[in-house]
């Protein structure tokens, strides 16, 4: 491709068939990127009708369920967002727009991505930065892979950039509107009557992750805000639909098994009204408990040793220790380390308070 330089307008002119291509398409009403990565033309572009495009996402998130939304621990408290399904969708009803992702930089430790949104009808871009990490541990299992483990983070890391990219532009209502709906879908595709098989099948599903029951237990009654697990015979639809959520998370790679552990370890940690353990009872049991009586009396007796050293010539005043000494005429204080050479108040030795050198007045 040609270039040329007008130097009326400052404008560098480029020709050849690419440009051509590019022309005819603004031409016809369209939009063309011509870049190294690709090369798209959107001609007659059809504006957007955001009515029409909530309504077709409401009806895919009542077919996709679990896929539009995913759950994790913050703060001891769980918190739901829009997966990376959901911002797939929002980007292809949208229309006219474009996600696009590159790698800025790397360390040994992680990658730098950059990622970013245009919006060819409004012509807007939103650009984001990522780090995402290469030493994140995955289980035993994947450290046997080294490549494949590499793989799947930096995969995660684009991910992460469509969903946060996508989750930014799609309005706030509507991503609560499409959450709600796949929940309500999936609270309403369990049957009642079958519904203690589909806690067995949540409890299999996690165990793929190495997760216990009694971890799931604990994950219900952290969201529901209690200080106790919550029984899994007493897991409704709306609990089961909130794990899926977790599950959902867990296989995409928004969160770890590992961080998930943690979440309900430290909220165990937190809660003082569980069972009390052997281990506990015996660090009571020999833990000394302080005679109130036998304190004072070494306090008084610490104030009249520093009496009787005070009395000897050393030392400070027992009572002038609980004061703050005034500022002298040199607008500095007697305890401050400079006038006592780095030395405490009432070190042997040491005159209290300290002499001071009075400065000259003019």
């Amino acid at each position: 491709m040609a270039a040329s330089y007008d130097e009326q307008t400052g404008e560098i002119v480029e020709s050849g068939m690419a440009m051509d291509r590019a022309k005819q398409a603004v031409a016809d009403g369209g939009l063309t990127k011509i870049g190294n990565q690709f090369t798209a033309a959107l001609a007659r572009m059809k504006p957007r009708n955001l009515a029409v495009i909530a309504r077709a996402l409401e009806a895919e998130a009542e077919i996709a369920g679990e896929y539009f939304y995913y759950q994790w621990v913050a703060a001891g408290k769980v918190i739901r967002g829009g997966s990376i399904g959901l911002a797939s969708s929002f980007i292809r009803e949208y229309g006219n727009c474009a996600v696009e992702a590159s790698v800025s930089s790397e360390s040994q430790s992680e990658w730098h991505l950059s990622g970013t949104f245009l919006d060819l009808e409004k012509v807007v871009s939103l650009t984001r930065m990522f780090r995402q990490t290469k030493i994140k541990y995955m289980g035993s299992g994947m450290e046997k892979e080294p490549e494949r483990k590499q793989d799947i983070l930096f995969q995660t890391g684009q991910s992460k950039i469509i969903r946060n990219l996508g989750m930014a532009i799609m309005p706030p209502w509507l991503k609560e509107r499409c959450i709600a709906k796949a929940m309500e879908a999936v609270e309403k595709g369990i049957n009642p009557a079958k519904i203690a098989e589909a806690r067995d099948k949540c409890v299999g599903a996690f165990k793929s992750f190495g997760i216990s029951r009694a971890e799931l237990e604990a994950l219900v009654g952290l969201e529901e805000e209690t200080s106790e697990a919550k029984p899994m015979n007493a897991w409704n639809e709306k609990n089961i639909a909130s794990l899926r959520g977790f599950f959902s998370s867990l296989k995409d790679g928004q969160i770890s098994a590992e961080e998930l552990k943690k979440s309900v370890a430290k909220k165990d940690d937190a809660n003082t009204g569980g069972d009390i353990t052997l281990d506990a009872v015996k660090k009571t049991e020999t833990a000394p408990t302080p005679d109130a009586a036998a304190v004072q009396a070494a306090a008084k007796a610490k104030e009249k040793d520093k009496a009787t050293e005070y009395k000897r010539g050393r030392g400070r005043p027992p009572a002038a220790r609980q004061e703050v000494p005034p500022l002298n005429d040199v607008g500095t204080s007697p305890a401050q380390p400079d006038l006592l050479g780095g030395r405490e108040p009432g070190d042997d030795d040491e005159e209290w308070p300290p002499p001071v050198t009075q400065t000259p007045k003019e």
